[in-house]
């Protein structure tokens, strides 16, 4: 039997950790089970400029200057950090594809999928229909795994374009029920929901790649934030003042917080390490609140203001698994002394990694007669 050639296409190239690491997830489990899987090098040329350094240049009023003189060392090391992961372990295309010769990848792979992360979100995208898998030809399967819009619906004007692409997908999967709602308002299929690819690997797995936390002698609380959320501060401090745990902030902030202990720079694998290590970890960010589900960790959770797009994906993991008692909300304080029981939580899980599992299974073993694609 002919072993089929995988690829995948997602923002893989980005100093971003759950994109970073979402990107390993997905190619490392089917690699691991498949035996093959290539992240398909491409570069969309909006996103690429948008982290150029010649960009950043351009975009920086004042006080940005200064905090760019400040911090560019540890963003250099940031930088650095993530093209060695990179390096290290993503199997990535030979070719590097641009928008005009992307078509050419059909020389080369049987499957496409495209996934996790926002690739369908136009304004991240900039209304790239490459992420929508325009170029690739009849004869191929299409799939997407875990796909995000990262908003409630599609432009009107862009959507009769998404009704036609997605039509022609074999097989789609999306990471929140709001995704899937989107789908189904565009055309008549089956549309799974599916969970974020990091949960793909186990705890085991994910140790394999960990560098644990160095010069930290007791045990510690990780605040894994955007911006500075005063509640997850507050929580901190009333657990490191009854615990005596050390509070340690991921990444550098110039205006540090008195008493918290902060890591600078991390590689993605030093970002994992923190968080497995942790005793508890609060954050409101969606991949800091699965990395704490799936390694099994007390977690809190506050949701980012303004009803941020993120939210949405926070919630669904959260309602999934039963676990809204860890959002923190108006009032008091939640008692952090209060376990959640992860038995319970894993059953749950255990069935949608079942399912999530079974949809890669079925994007693998599906016939080419099956599959759509262009001339």
């Amino acid at each position: 039997m002919n072993i089929k050639r995988i690829a995948i296409l997602t923002f893989h190239n980005t100093i971003n950790y759950g994109a970073t690491l979402q990107a390993y997830a997905l190619q490392q489990y089917l690699k691991n089970e498949y035996g093959n899987a290539t992240i398909v090098n491409y570069e969309n040329d909006p996103l690429t400029h948008n982290h150029s350094k010649q960009n950043h240049y351009q975009r920086r009023n004042l006080k940005q200057w200064i905090l760019f003189i400040l911090f560019s060392n540890e963003t250099n090391k940031k930088v650095n950090f993530f093209k060695i992961f990179r390096s290290k372990y993503f199997t990535e295309s030979d070719i590097t594809y641009k928008k005009s010769s992307i078509v050419q990848s059909n020389d080369s792979f049987d499957i496409f999928i495209v996934g996790s992360d926002q690739v369908w979100n136009d304004d991240i995208t900039h209304n790239d229909t490459t992420y929508l898998l325009d170029f690739v030809k009849k004869g191929k399967v299409l799939a997407s795994y875990a796909a995000s819009f990262g908003k409630e619906k599609i432009p009107s004007v862009l959507q009769e374009t998404y009704k036609n692409l997605l039509a022609r997908f074999s097989l789609i999967s999306v990471r929140e029920q709001q995704g899937a709602e989107i789908v189904q308002s565009l055309i008549d299929t089956s549309v799974e929901v599916v969970l974020d690819p990091i949960f793909l690997l186990s705890k085991t797995d994910w140790e394999r790649i960990t560098v644990p936390p160095q010069f930290i002698s007791r045990k510690y609380i990780i605040l894994y934030i955007f911006g500075r959320p005063a509640r997850l501060f507050k929580l901190a401090r009333t657990i490191a003042k009854e615990t005596g745990y050390k509070i340690v902030v991921i990444g550098s902030d110039y205006r540090k917080q008195i008493g918290f202990s902060y890591t600078g720079s991390l590689g993605p694998e030093q970002f994992v390490g923190y968080l497995l290590n942790a005793s508890y970890v609060l954050t409101n960010s969606f991949h800091g609140t699965a990395f704490s589900i799936n390694f099994n960790k007390q977690f809190f959770v506050e949701m980012l203001p303004n009803g941020s797009k993120v939210n949405s994906r926070l919630i669904n993991i959260i309602n999934l698994l039963d676990l809204n008692d860890r959002q923190l909300s108006d009032g008091d304080l939640p008692d952090f002394r209060k376990s959640i029981d992860y038995d319970k939580v894993n059953k749950k899980l255990n069935i949608e990694k079942v399912k999530s599992y079974a949809f890669l299974e079925k994007i693998i073993t599906h016939h080419k007669e099956n599959s759509f694609g262009t001339n």
